[in-house]
């Protein structure tokens, strides 16, 4: 009988950051992605951040955290899940109402979100604002950056085919 062969491979322990404020400082201390609340709403500024440290451009990366931190802070850690989830709404993406607890934003709240992703530099950059240069499915972005991490570009791409073939 043939001997059956087992694959094994190592892949260590990867850590991601938390939080969009935070995002830089974690990626220079050893982080391999982040989990960033933001990137739900506004998924191409906080891939921009990662896209230039991956680069080794280490001053842009730390340009566009900079431009970035002042409206995420306002919208992620003024507004929480209300203000993200508006977001969302206003990029195209479905962000729908916080469920209660939480209540939903106010009218004064809304027009603060609007005004924020509308008035930031951030969203002059890309041609229309950067609301319509996004990503589809902003959020999982980060989960198939992690798959391709960890499984290879080659087998992801073996993993897609096998699952839209019929």
């Amino acid at each position: 009988a043939p001997a059956i062969r087992t694959r094994v491979k190592t892949v260590g322990f990867q850590v991601l950051t938390g939080g969009t404020a935070a995002m830089l400082d974690g990626l220079r201390g050893g982080a391999v992605g982040s989990v960033a609340a933001f990137a739900a709403c506004a998924p191409q500024a906080c891939y921009e951040v990662l896209a230039a440290w991956k680069d080794g451009d280490q001053a842009l990366a730390a340009e566009k955290q900079q431009r970035l931190l002042e409206i995420a802070r306002r919208i992620e850690d003024g507004l929480g899940v209300a203000g993200i989830k508006y977001g969302c709404d206003l990029n195209g993406f479905f962000g729908g109402v916080a469920r209660p607890p939480l209540a939903p934003l106010g009218g004064k709240e809304r027009a603060e979100v609007e005004a924020e992703l509308a008035d930031d530099p951030l969203f002059d950059e890309a041609e229309g604002g950067l609301g319509k240069a996004r990503i589809a499915f902003g959020p999982f972005l980060i989960l198939a950056t992690l798959e391709l991490l960890l499984i290879g570009r080659s087998r992801m791409a073996a993993l897609f085919e096998r699952l839209v073939s019929p």
